[in-house]
């Protein structure tokens, strides 16, 4: 047998443990009532039966005042759980609270609801499940009470009923209130995998690479899904990568969603155009991970101030990363009639002026030419 660490916080004292096994996740969650002197809060934390991996500690309340004690957990057969604690947050007495957590996060409000409150001892909260459905189950709790005589000796049992409406939750996986990738990543891993509970290899940060008009990744580990929320101008087009689970995007307007899930590459898409990254979620198999933008997408030359202009204007030239640029300007015929900036250039922020001075009026184009990075823009000159 192993031994596993599940609390390192430094709590003082921790007793009072229950557990669950969820089989649809394949994990146990186990809640404790942990000493943070004076008093004692509840903390959870699960761990996966398939790699024995601990959580993050999931602290279901805490109050530095009053204590919450003695948990008792109950899985639910909808990849959630159940917890139920005795709670002194409204006086010298216990209450009854609980809460509802699913992949490490309550459901309900803050602190949990309150079950119970009255002027005696409420303690010792069990389930029992009473009722399921496919989108629906219910769970009988039921406690010992002092409320009849107000002495310990002298205890009634009480129940409530607890209904859990899948409803409101259909698609909403990993409980955050809202439909993303991250839903869709955690379903993929439960069929392909035959997982809930995550992989050992997941990914924890990535990064975008803009290049050759393609736009990829590159990661630590497993990614499940790249969500993604396009600006462009009309001009743009996209081509999905077909070597992915699923890869699709719609388009209205100037703005693009996608989504790529279980990617077998590194690559997302090719494209044509310029476009702009406004949202972006990437997910491993289970959470959401850090993503660095692609450098290349921050290059940028600014408008030209002034234009219209006689005979001088000025443009500002961003470079994220040290590389080959080309800015010139080129007239109506195509022509090269002034070079700004030529050649191997340091990450850094150049003002580029254009003294036009021996050139006639009209209309001008001025173009930069970076790796994975070109913008043109008109100029007039009026003299």
């Amino acid at each position: 047998l192993s031994t596993i660490n599940i609390s390192t916080n430094g709590e003082l004292y921790t007793s009072s443990t229950s557990l669950d096994f969820s089989l649809e996740l394949n994990e146990v969650l186990t809640c404790w009532q942990g000493e943070v002197w004076p008093v004692y809060n509840i903390h959870c934390a699960t761990i996966n039966l398939s790699n024995l991996n601990v959580s993050e500690e999931i602290v279901v309340y805490y109050n530095s005042g009053n204590s919450q004690k003695n948990p008792s957990v109950s899985a639910t057969g909808h990849s959630t759980y159940l917890v139920s604690w005795e709670d002194e947050r409204n006086g010298n007495y216990s209450d009854l609270y609980i809460q509802e957590i699913r992949f490490g996060q309550t459901l309900m409000e803050y602190g949990g609801k309150n079950l119970c409150n009255s002027s005696f001892n409420q303690y010792n909260p069990q389930f029992s499940q009473i009722e399921t459905s496919s989108d629906e189950e219910a769970f009988l709790i039921y406690w010992e009470d002092d409320r009849s005589s107000g002495k310990e000796f002298v205890t009634n049992i009480f129940s409530q009923k607890v209904k859990l409406s899948g409803c409101s939750a259909l698609g909403d996986l990993n409980g955050d209130g809202g439909w993303n990738v991250l839903d869709i990543v955690t379903l993929a891993n439960c069929v392909l995998d035959e997982n809930c509970g995550g992989r050992v290899d997941d990914a924890s940060e990535a990064a975008l690479i803009k290049k050759d008009n393609k736009l990829s990744f590159e990661a630590d580990g497993f990614i499940g899904g790249v969500q993604m929320t396009l600006s462009h101008g009309s001009d743009f087009t996209i081509k999905m990568t077909d070597r992915a689970l699923f890869a699709d995007y719609l388009t209205t307007g100037n703005e693009t969603r996608l989504l790529v899930i279980s990617p077998e590459t590194e690559e997302l898409f090719s494209f044509t155009g310029e476009f702009e990254i406004t949202e972006i979620i990437v997910a491993n198999s289970q959470y959401e991970v850090s993503v660095d933008l692609p450098l290349a997408a921050s290059f940028n030359l600014s408008d030209a101030y002034p234009n219209p202009f006689n005979p001088v204007t000025t443009m500002t030239l961003t470079m994220p990363l040290a590389g080959e640029i080309k800015v010139e300007v080129y007239n109506l015929l195509g022509q090269v009639v002034a070079t700004l900036a030529s050649g191997y250039m340091e990450a850094s922020t150049y003002t580029l002026t254009w003294d036009a001075s021996e050139a006639s009026s009209g209309v001008y184009f001025v173009q930069a030419d970076a790796e994975g990075f070109t913008k043109t823009q008109k100029l007039m000159l009026v003299k």
